[in-house]
Protein backbone atom coordinates (compact mmCIF):
# COMPACT_ATOMS: atom_id res chain seq x y z
CA UNK A 1 0.00 0.00 0.00
CA UNK A 2 1.36 3.66 -0.81
CA UNK A 3 0.70 6.60 0.63
CA UNK A 4 -1.78 8.76 -2.43
CA UNK A 5 -3.39 11.88 -3.25
CA UNK A 6 -6.11 11.66 -5.36
CA UNK A 7 -7.09 14.72 -7.35
CA UNK A 8 -10.29 15.09 -9.28
CA UNK A 9 -10.09 17.60 -11.68
CA UNK A 10 -13.40 19.61 -12.96
CA UNK A 11 -15.77 20.42 -15.43
CA UNK A 12 -18.66 21.95 -13.72
CA UNK A 13 -18.76 23.40 -9.95
CA UNK A 14 -18.96 21.03 -7.42
CA UNK A 15 -21.66 20.78 -4.09
CA UNK A 16 -19.77 18.80 -1.24
CA UNK A 17 -20.52 18.37 1.85
CA UNK A 18 -17.24 19.74 4.14
CA UNK A 19 -16.85 16.38 5.64
CA UNK A 20 -16.79 14.38 2.03
CA UNK A 21 -14.42 11.64 2.37
CA UNK A 22 -12.94 10.02 -0.51
CA UNK A 23 -13.34 6.71 1.00
CA UNK A 24 -16.91 7.34 0.86
CA UNK A 25 -16.73 7.42 -3.08
CA UNK A 26 -14.02 4.55 -2.84
CA UNK A 27 -16.49 2.25 -1.05
CA UNK A 28 -20.02 3.64 -2.61
CA UNK A 29 -18.33 2.17 -5.85
CA UNK A 30 -17.06 -0.98 -3.96
CA UNK A 31 -19.97 -2.16 -2.66
CA UNK A 32 -22.37 -1.27 -5.94
CA UNK A 33 -19.52 -3.54 -7.67
CA UNK A 34 -20.16 -6.12 -5.19
CA UNK A 35 -24.11 -5.53 -5.91
CA UNK A 36 -23.64 -6.08 -9.46
CA UNK A 37 -21.81 -9.19 -8.74
CA UNK A 38 -24.36 -10.59 -6.90
CA UNK A 39 -22.21 -10.77 -4.02
CA UNK A 40 -24.23 -8.88 -1.50
CA UNK A 41 -28.32 -7.80 -1.49
CA UNK A 42 -30.14 -4.06 -1.70
CA UNK A 43 -30.17 -4.09 2.04
CA UNK A 44 -28.57 -1.44 4.09
CA UNK A 45 -24.33 -2.08 4.65
CA UNK A 46 -22.98 -2.15 7.66
CA UNK A 47 -19.64 -1.02 6.64
CA UNK A 48 -17.50 -2.47 9.67
CA UNK A 49 -18.88 -5.37 9.08
CA UNK A 50 -16.77 -5.89 5.78
CA UNK A 51 -13.33 -4.52 7.65
CA UNK A 52 -11.12 -7.10 6.82
CA UNK A 53 -12.27 -6.89 2.94
CA UNK A 54 -11.61 -3.34 2.97
CA UNK A 55 -8.57 -3.91 4.49
CA UNK A 56 -6.79 -5.57 1.57
CA UNK A 57 -7.19 -2.06 -0.15
CA UNK A 58 -7.50 0.92 2.05
CA UNK A 59 -5.42 0.87 5.13
CA UNK A 60 -7.17 0.67 8.50
CA UNK A 61 -5.85 2.03 11.72
CA UNK A 62 -7.72 2.59 15.22
CA UNK A 63 -10.51 1.19 13.84
CA UNK A 64 -10.85 4.01 11.22
CA UNK A 65 -10.68 3.77 7.13
CA UNK A 66 -8.25 5.84 5.44
CA UNK A 67 -9.48 8.39 3.39
CA UNK A 68 -9.26 12.21 4.17
CA UNK A 69 -11.84 14.96 3.66
CA UNK A 70 -11.38 17.15 -0.27
CA UNK A 71 -9.33 19.69 -0.23
CA UNK A 72 -8.34 22.91 -2.82
CA UNK A 73 -5.18 23.83 -3.77
CA UNK A 74 -3.67 27.10 -1.99
CA UNK A 75 -3.47 28.76 -5.71
CA UNK A 76 -6.76 27.77 -6.81
CA UNK A 77 -9.28 30.33 -8.74
CA UNK A 78 -12.59 29.48 -6.65
CA UNK A 79 -16.09 31.20 -6.54
CA UNK A 80 -18.93 30.50 -4.90
CA UNK A 81 -22.59 30.64 -5.54
CA UNK A 82 -25.62 29.68 -4.77
CA UNK A 83 -28.00 26.49 -6.68
CA UNK A 84 -31.15 26.91 -6.28
CA UNK A 85 -32.89 23.91 -6.05
CA UNK A 86 -36.79 22.50 -5.46
CA UNK A 87 -37.30 19.49 -2.94
CA UNK A 88 -39.05 16.84 -4.06
CA UNK A 89 -41.75 14.28 -2.34
CA UNK A 90 -41.76 10.62 -2.01
CA UNK A 91 -45.22 9.94 -2.76
CA UNK A 92 -44.51 5.97 -2.25
CA UNK A 93 -43.76 6.68 1.68
CA UNK A 94 -46.12 9.29 2.45
CA UNK A 95 -48.71 6.57 0.58
CA UNK A 96 -47.71 4.00 2.69
CA UNK A 97 -47.32 5.64 5.86
CA UNK A 98 -50.24 8.10 6.02
CA UNK A 99 -52.96 6.50 3.75
CA UNK A 100 -53.42 9.63 1.90
CA UNK A 101 -51.84 10.73 -1.50
CA UNK A 102 -52.45 13.23 -3.87
CA UNK A 103 -50.60 14.94 -6.74
CA UNK A 104 -50.38 18.66 -7.27
CA UNK A 105 -48.08 20.67 -4.75
CA UNK A 106 -50.34 22.00 -1.92
CA UNK A 107 -49.70 22.58 1.67
CA UNK A 108 -48.28 20.36 4.18
CA UNK A 109 -46.22 17.29 3.17
CA UNK A 110 -47.14 17.77 -0.22
CA UNK A 111 -45.50 21.07 -0.66
CA UNK A 112 -42.86 21.62 -2.39
CA UNK A 113 -40.15 24.26 -1.64
CA UNK A 114 -36.90 26.15 -3.31
CA UNK A 115 -33.82 25.49 -1.30
CA UNK A 116 -29.83 26.84 -2.12
CA UNK A 117 -26.85 25.01 -2.11
CA UNK A 118 -23.59 26.60 -2.28
CA UNK A 119 -21.72 25.02 -5.61
CA UNK A 120 -18.16 25.72 -5.75
CA UNK A 121 -16.38 26.49 -8.90
CA UNK A 122 -12.87 25.33 -9.12
CA UNK A 123 -10.56 23.59 -11.66
CA UNK A 124 -9.64 21.00 -9.32
CA UNK A 125 -9.95 19.36 -5.46
CA UNK A 126 -8.23 16.62 -4.05
CA UNK A 127 -7.80 13.95 -0.96
CA UNK A 128 -5.71 11.61 0.73
CA UNK A 129 -5.50 8.19 1.12
CA UNK A 130 -3.03 5.22 2.50
CA UNK A 131 -4.22 2.56 -0.02
CA UNK A 132 -3.52 0.17 -2.68
CA UNK A 133 -3.22 2.08 -6.04
CA UNK A 134 -4.17 -0.19 -8.56
CA UNK A 135 -7.41 -1.35 -7.18
CA UNK A 136 -8.13 2.40 -5.49
CA UNK A 137 -7.88 3.36 -9.39
CA UNK A 138 -9.69 0.44 -10.56
CA UNK A 139 -12.50 1.39 -8.89
CA UNK A 140 -12.86 5.14 -9.35
CA UNK A 141 -12.37 4.71 -13.70
CA UNK A 142 -15.51 5.72 -15.06
CA UNK A 143 -16.52 8.10 -12.56
CA UNK A 144 -18.17 10.79 -13.97
CA UNK A 145 -19.22 13.23 -11.20
CA UNK A 146 -19.01 13.77 -7.87
CA UNK A 147 -21.09 15.63 -5.54
CA UNK A 148 -24.84 16.58 -4.95
CA UNK A 149 -26.82 17.19 -8.15
CA UNK A 150 -25.08 15.40 -10.81
CA UNK A 151 -28.32 15.30 -12.56
CA UNK A 152 -28.51 18.84 -13.06
CA UNK A 153 -24.76 19.47 -14.78
CA UNK A 154 -22.96 19.52 -10.95
CA UNK A 155 -19.36 17.78 -9.74
CA UNK A 156 -18.56 16.39 -13.85
CA UNK A 157 -15.05 14.84 -13.44
CA UNK A 158 -13.04 15.69 -16.69
CA UNK A 159 -10.07 13.39 -15.30
CA UNK A 160 -8.76 11.72 -12.26
CA UNK A 161 -5.06 11.59 -11.23
CA UNK A 162 -3.46 9.19 -8.44
CA UNK A 163 -0.13 10.21 -7.57
CA UNK A 164 2.27 8.80 -4.62
CA UNK A 165 3.42 10.72 -1.72
CA UNK A 166 6.10 10.71 1.06
CA UNK A 167 3.40 10.93 3.64
CA UNK A 168 0.30 9.60 4.72
CA UNK A 169 -1.93 12.98 5.23
CA UNK A 170 -5.20 10.42 5.14
CA UNK A 171 -5.87 10.83 8.88
CA UNK A 172 -4.03 14.01 10.53
CA UNK A 173 -2.61 17.00 8.75
CA UNK A 174 -0.68 19.78 10.92
CA UNK A 175 -1.62 18.02 14.11
CA UNK A 176 -5.37 18.00 12.88
CA UNK A 177 -7.92 15.49 12.09
CA UNK A 178 -7.83 15.26 8.12
CA UNK A 179 -11.17 13.44 8.26
CA UNK A 180 -13.39 12.32 11.14
CA UNK A 181 -11.29 10.39 14.02
CA UNK A 182 -13.36 8.79 17.24
CA UNK A 183 -11.76 10.26 20.28
CA UNK A 184 -12.42 6.60 21.80
CA UNK A 185 -9.42 5.27 19.21
CA UNK A 186 -7.70 8.55 19.09
CA UNK A 187 -6.03 11.10 21.04
CA UNK A 188 -5.39 14.61 19.38
CA UNK A 189 -4.53 17.83 20.85
CA UNK A 190 -7.66 19.13 19.16
CA UNK A 191 -11.13 20.19 20.80
CA UNK A 192 -12.58 20.14 16.94
CA UNK A 193 -15.15 18.05 18.43
CA UNK A 194 -18.81 16.75 17.54
CA UNK A 195 -20.85 13.82 17.15
CA UNK A 196 -20.07 12.07 13.81
CA UNK A 197 -20.62 8.59 12.58
CA UNK A 198 -16.89 7.29 12.04
CA UNK A 199 -17.94 4.82 9.24
CA UNK A 200 -19.84 5.53 6.09
CA UNK A 201 -22.65 5.78 5.05
CA UNK A 202 -21.96 8.91 6.96
CA UNK A 203 -25.37 10.85 6.61
CA UNK A 204 -27.47 7.91 8.53
CA UNK A 205 -28.82 9.04 11.62
CA UNK A 206 -27.29 5.82 13.91
CA UNK A 207 -24.27 5.47 15.06
CA UNK A 208 -23.08 8.90 15.81
CA UNK A 209 -20.01 9.40 18.21
CA UNK A 210 -17.69 11.81 19.44
CA UNK A 211 -15.01 12.31 16.73
CA UNK A 212 -12.12 14.79 16.14
CA UNK A 213 -13.43 16.87 12.85
CA UNK A 214 -10.88 18.68 10.30
CA UNK A 215 -11.13 22.61 10.40
CA UNK A 216 -13.45 23.55 7.65
CA UNK A 217 -10.60 25.79 5.83
CA UNK A 218 -11.13 24.37 2.26
CA UNK A 219 -7.25 24.63 1.70
CA UNK A 220 -5.03 22.25 4.10
CA UNK A 221 -5.33 23.63 7.30
CA UNK A 222 -2.16 25.85 8.90
CA UNK A 223 -1.64 26.23 12.82
CA UNK A 224 -2.20 29.43 14.12
CA UNK A 225 -1.70 31.06 17.21
CA UNK A 226 -4.44 31.16 19.68
CA UNK A 227 -4.70 31.81 23.21
CA UNK A 228 -8.44 31.39 23.53
CA UNK A 229 -8.70 28.07 25.76
CA UNK A 230 -11.53 25.38 24.28
CA UNK A 231 -13.90 22.96 26.04
CA UNK A 232 -14.45 19.61 24.81
CA UNK A 233 -16.82 16.35 25.47
CA UNK A 234 -14.45 13.52 24.40
CA UNK A 235 -15.88 10.44 26.33
CA UNK A 236 -19.89 11.22 26.22
CA UNK A 237 -22.88 9.30 24.88
CA UNK A 238 -24.81 10.27 22.07
CA UNK A 239 -27.28 13.29 23.36
CA UNK A 240 -30.19 13.54 20.83
CA UNK A 241 -31.31 17.11 20.30
CA UNK A 242 -34.62 17.13 21.42
CA UNK A 243 -34.48 14.90 24.56
CA UNK A 244 -31.94 17.41 25.55
CA UNK A 245 -34.24 20.69 24.84
CA UNK A 246 -36.90 19.19 26.69
CA UNK A 247 -34.68 18.55 29.91
CA UNK A 248 -34.17 22.13 29.62
CA UNK A 249 -37.48 23.75 29.04
CA UNK A 250 -39.65 21.03 30.54
CA UNK A 251 -40.82 23.29 33.16
CA UNK A 252 -42.27 25.66 30.36
CA UNK A 253 -43.14 24.06 28.01
CA UNK A 254 -44.00 20.38 29.31
CA UNK A 255 -44.60 17.29 27.00
CA UNK A 256 -47.67 14.79 27.59
CA UNK A 257 -47.43 11.51 28.80
CA UNK A 258 -46.76 8.76 26.18
CA UNK A 259 -47.87 4.79 26.41
CA UNK A 260 -45.04 2.35 26.48
CA UNK A 261 -45.03 0.23 23.09
CA UNK A 262 -44.94 -3.13 22.97
CA UNK A 263 -41.94 -3.05 21.58
CA UNK A 264 -39.03 -0.53 20.85
CA UNK A 265 -38.75 1.18 17.29
CA UNK A 266 -36.41 3.50 15.57
CA UNK A 267 -37.51 7.13 15.58
CA UNK A 268 -38.02 7.95 11.68
CA UNK A 269 -36.96 11.76 13.12
CA UNK A 270 -34.40 11.42 15.42
CA UNK A 271 -32.97 7.85 14.81
CA UNK A 272 -32.73 6.82 18.31
CA UNK A 273 -34.63 3.82 19.50
CA UNK A 274 -37.64 4.52 21.73
CA UNK A 275 -40.05 2.58 23.65
CA UNK A 276 -42.45 5.56 23.52
CA UNK A 277 -44.18 7.32 20.92
CA UNK A 278 -46.65 7.74 18.55
CA UNK A 279 -47.10 6.63 14.37
CA UNK A 280 -45.74 8.94 11.78
CA UNK A 281 -49.14 9.85 10.69
CA UNK A 282 -50.45 11.13 13.93
CA UNK A 283 -47.61 12.95 14.72
CA UNK A 284 -47.16 15.01 11.49
CA UNK A 285 -50.23 16.20 10.72
CA UNK A 286 -51.53 17.15 6.82
CA UNK A 287 -52.10 20.57 7.43
CA UNK A 288 -48.70 21.95 9.08
CA UNK A 289 -46.03 19.95 8.23
CA UNK A 290 -43.41 20.05 5.12
CA UNK A 291 -40.69 18.10 6.87
CA UNK A 292 -41.59 14.74 5.43
CA UNK A 293 -38.27 15.26 3.19
CA UNK A 294 -36.12 15.42 6.60
CA UNK A 295 -37.10 11.97 7.77
CA UNK A 296 -36.09 8.42 7.65
CA UNK A 297 -38.46 5.87 6.35
CA UNK A 298 -40.52 4.60 8.98
CA UNK A 299 -43.68 4.66 10.63
CA UNK A 300 -42.44 5.92 13.98
CA UNK A 301 -41.95 9.22 15.49
CA UNK A 302 -40.56 9.42 19.67
CA UNK A 303 -42.18 10.99 22.25
CA UNK A 304 -39.58 13.87 22.55
CA UNK A 305 -39.78 14.04 18.51
CA UNK A 306 -43.13 14.55 18.35
CA UNK A 307 -43.23 16.90 21.38
CA UNK A 308 -40.70 19.46 19.66
CA UNK A 309 -42.55 19.53 16.36
CA UNK A 310 -46.04 20.33 18.33
CA UNK A 311 -46.82 23.95 17.53
CA UNK A 312 -46.84 26.13 20.06
CA UNK A 313 -43.38 24.16 21.26
CA UNK A 314 -41.65 24.45 17.86
CA UNK A 315 -42.72 27.87 18.42
CA UNK A 316 -40.69 27.92 21.81
CA UNK A 317 -37.90 25.77 21.04
CA UNK A 318 -37.03 27.62 17.26
CA UNK A 319 -35.26 30.70 18.68
CA UNK A 320 -32.80 28.95 21.88
CA UNK A 321 -30.22 29.09 22.63
CA UNK A 322 -30.22 25.83 25.22
CA UNK A 323 -27.52 24.74 27.53
CA UNK A 324 -27.89 21.85 30.51
CA UNK A 325 -28.19 24.76 32.89
CA UNK A 326 -30.38 27.37 31.36
CA UNK A 327 -32.15 28.52 28.49
CA UNK A 328 -32.42 31.46 26.29
CA UNK A 329 -33.82 33.00 23.54
CA UNK A 330 -31.49 34.77 20.83
CA UNK A 331 -34.31 35.71 18.79
CA UNK A 332 -38.02 36.36 17.96
CA UNK A 333 -40.69 37.95 20.52
CA UNK A 334 -39.68 36.12 23.94
CA UNK A 335 -36.09 37.49 23.40
CA UNK A 336 -35.08 40.25 26.23
CA UNK A 337 -34.16 44.14 24.65
CA UNK A 338 -36.07 46.92 24.31
CA UNK A 339 -35.58 47.10 20.32
CA UNK A 340 -33.78 45.86 17.51
CA UNK A 341 -30.59 47.25 18.00
CA UNK A 342 -30.44 45.85 21.31
CA UNK A 343 -31.43 42.36 20.08
CA UNK A 344 -28.75 42.88 17.16
CA UNK A 345 -26.16 43.36 19.57
CA UNK A 346 -27.23 40.57 21.61
CA UNK A 347 -26.34 38.10 18.96
CA UNK A 348 -23.51 39.41 17.65
CA UNK A 349 -22.25 39.10 20.81
CA UNK A 350 -22.89 35.87 21.59
CA UNK A 351 -21.55 35.16 18.02
CA UNK A 352 -18.45 36.58 18.69
CA UNK A 353 -17.93 34.79 21.52
CA UNK A 354 -19.00 31.29 20.94
CA UNK A 355 -16.02 29.70 22.83
CA UNK A 356 -17.30 31.34 25.71
CA UNK A 357 -20.19 28.77 25.98
CA UNK A 358 -19.87 25.48 27.79
CA UNK A 359 -20.69 21.77 26.00
CA UNK A 360 -22.82 20.23 25.70
CA UNK A 361 -25.84 23.49 24.20
CA UNK A 362 -27.93 23.51 21.20
CA UNK A 363 -28.28 26.90 19.00
CA UNK A 364 -31.85 26.84 16.62
CA UNK A 365 -32.70 29.52 15.08
CA UNK A 366 -36.21 29.76 13.07
CA UNK A 367 -34.98 30.99 9.58
CA UNK A 368 -38.59 32.12 8.29
CA UNK A 369 -42.39 32.33 10.31
CA UNK A 370 -43.36 28.73 8.63
CA UNK A 371 -43.09 26.22 11.00
CA UNK A 372 -39.44 24.46 10.78
CA UNK A 373 -38.72 21.87 13.63
CA UNK A 374 -35.57 22.81 13.82
CA UNK A 375 -34.71 20.84 16.79
CA UNK A 376 -35.01 17.60 15.35
CA UNK A 377 -32.98 18.26 12.30
CA UNK A 378 -29.67 19.80 14.69
CA UNK A 379 -26.93 18.36 16.58
CA UNK A 380 -25.92 19.20 20.07
CA UNK A 381 -22.65 20.88 20.83
CA UNK A 382 -20.43 19.16 22.63
CA UNK A 383 -17.25 21.82 22.13
CA UNK A 384 -17.18 25.52 21.81
CA UNK A 385 -14.26 24.83 18.91
CA UNK A 386 -16.80 23.54 16.87
CA UNK A 387 -20.19 24.79 17.07
CA UNK A 388 -23.26 22.62 15.18
CA UNK A 389 -26.05 25.77 14.53
CA UNK A 390 -29.30 25.18 13.15
CA UNK A 391 -30.55 27.98 11.09
CA UNK A 392 -33.83 26.34 9.93
CA UNK A 393 -33.41 23.42 7.54
CA UNK A 394 -29.78 23.93 7.27
CA UNK A 395 -27.12 22.86 9.58
CA UNK A 396 -23.87 25.03 9.56
CA UNK A 397 -21.05 23.77 11.44
CA UNK A 398 -18.94 26.85 12.50
CA UNK A 399 -15.55 26.47 12.79
CA UNK A 400 -15.09 28.88 16.04
CA UNK A 401 -10.84 29.46 15.59
CA UNK A 402 -11.36 30.03 11.99
CA UNK A 403 -14.94 32.29 12.96
CA UNK A 404 -12.65 34.43 15.03
CA UNK A 405 -9.87 35.02 12.59
CA UNK A 406 -12.54 35.65 10.15
CA UNK A 407 -14.36 38.39 12.56
CA UNK A 408 -11.37 40.44 12.67
CA UNK A 409 -10.10 40.02 9.12
CA UNK A 410 -12.93 40.92 7.49
CA UNK A 411 -13.07 44.20 9.46
CA UNK A 412 -9.29 44.87 8.38
CA UNK A 413 -10.38 44.26 4.57
CA UNK A 414 -13.23 46.09 4.67
CA UNK A 415 -11.45 49.17 6.34
CA UNK A 416 -8.53 48.51 3.92
CA UNK A 417 -10.63 48.09 0.33
CA UNK A 418 -13.54 49.92 0.82
CA UNK A 419 -15.38 46.98 -0.81
CA UNK A 420 -19.12 46.26 1.07
CA UNK A 421 -19.42 43.29 3.74
CA UNK A 422 -21.71 41.52 1.13
CA UNK A 423 -19.07 41.03 -1.13
CA UNK A 424 -17.10 38.63 0.82
CA UNK A 425 -19.59 36.47 2.49
CA UNK A 426 -21.35 35.84 -0.55
CA UNK A 427 -25.00 35.74 1.49
CA UNK A 428 -26.86 32.58 1.60
CA UNK A 429 -29.93 34.63 0.64
CA UNK A 430 -28.47 35.47 -2.87
CA UNK A 431 -29.93 33.71 -5.50
CA UNK A 432 -27.55 33.24 -8.33
CA UNK A 433 -23.50 33.78 -8.21
CA UNK A 434 -22.16 35.82 -5.96
CA UNK A 435 -22.13 40.08 -6.53
CA UNK A 436 -19.99 41.32 -9.55
CA UNK A 437 -18.05 43.92 -8.18
CA UNK A 438 -17.92 47.46 -8.76
CA UNK A 439 -16.21 48.78 -11.67
CA UNK A 440 -14.20 50.89 -9.38
CA UNK A 441 -13.43 47.81 -7.25
CA UNK A 442 -12.64 45.48 -10.03
CA UNK A 443 -9.05 45.08 -9.60
CA UNK A 444 -6.58 42.01 -9.81
CA UNK A 445 -5.70 42.54 -6.32
CA UNK A 446 -9.47 42.71 -4.89
CA UNK A 447 -9.85 40.08 -6.63
CA UNK A 448 -7.47 37.64 -5.09
CA UNK A 449 -8.29 39.20 -1.80
CA UNK A 450 -11.79 37.98 -2.17
CA UNK A 451 -10.37 34.35 -3.74
CA UNK A 452 -8.25 34.21 -0.53
CA UNK A 453 -11.16 34.73 1.71
CA UNK A 454 -13.09 32.30 0.27
CA UNK A 455 -10.47 29.63 -0.17
CA UNK A 456 -10.01 29.89 3.88
CA UNK A 457 -13.40 30.40 5.07
CA UNK A 458 -16.32 28.20 3.89
CA UNK A 459 -20.00 28.70 3.84
CA UNK A 460 -20.89 27.87 7.08
CA UNK A 461 -18.72 30.91 8.65
CA UNK A 462 -19.34 33.70 5.86
CA UNK A 463 -23.21 33.18 6.68
CA UNK A 464 -22.97 33.72 10.24
CA UNK A 465 -20.42 36.93 9.37
CA UNK A 466 -23.41 38.35 8.29
CA UNK A 467 -24.78 38.31 12.08
CA UNK A 468 -21.91 38.42 14.25
CA UNK A 469 -19.74 42.02 12.85
CA UNK A 470 -21.56 45.38 12.31
CA UNK A 471 -18.74 47.37 10.74
CA UNK A 472 -18.61 51.36 10.32
CA UNK A 473 -19.65 51.39 6.64
CA UNK A 474 -23.18 49.44 7.86
CA UNK A 475 -23.28 52.44 10.82
CA UNK A 476 -23.22 55.05 8.22
CA UNK A 477 -25.75 53.93 6.52
CA UNK A 478 -28.11 52.77 8.87
CA UNK A 479 -27.66 56.26 10.24
CA UNK A 480 -28.18 57.78 6.64
CA UNK A 481 -31.27 55.88 5.85
CA UNK A 482 -32.78 57.31 9.74
CA UNK A 483 -31.87 61.14 8.20
CA UNK A 484 -33.27 60.42 5.16
CA UNK A 485 -36.86 59.33 6.46
CA UNK A 486 -37.03 62.33 8.75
Amino acid sequence: MHNLKITFGLSSPVILSRYTTIDSIILARYFNRLRNQGKIGNNFIKTEDYFDEISKFIFIKNNTISGSIWYVPKDASISPYNAMFVKTKDLNHMQKFTGNIQKDDGSGEYKLYRFGIEALDVKEIYFYIHGDKNIIEDLLKGIKAIGKKNSAGFGLVEKITIEEMDVDKSFIINGEASRPLPCEYWNLESDRIMFYRPYPPYYEKTGKVPCYMPPTSLTEYEPIENSRNYISLKDINYIYPTEFAYNSVKEVMPKPDYPAMTENRVCAACGKVHDKGVKLKDAFKHSSNNDYAFLSKGDFVCEYCDWSIKSDTQNYLGYLLITEKYHKHIQGKNMEGENDKEKQKTRAELLSNLDELTPPFYIGIKSSKNQQHVVFKSTVSISNALVPFQYGNDTYIIDVELFNRAIEELKRLINETGISKIFWINREIIDGPVFQLPAKDDTQKNRKLLNDFYLKYDRSIRVFLNRAVITEEEKKKKKSKKVKKA
